[in-house]
């Protein structure tokens, strides 16, 4: 999802996360906010639900 996201950000693309729709795994503890954090680092929006 992180790359995903950073490369859509690349090319211009508008990107809002739906967290509650994800979730980190297999990860190390603090990977999933780090990778969040750098998501809105590179300009993507964080929505905490997936109700419109």
């Amino acid at each position: 999802m992180l790359h995903t996201v950073l490369d859509a950000r690349a090319a211009g693309f508008d990107v809002v996360v739906l967290t509650g729709a994800v979730r980190a795994v297999g990860s190390a503890a603090g990977d999933g906010e780090r990778a969040l954090r750098r998501m809105v680092d590179a300009g993507a929006r964080l929505r905490p639900d997936c109700a419109g």
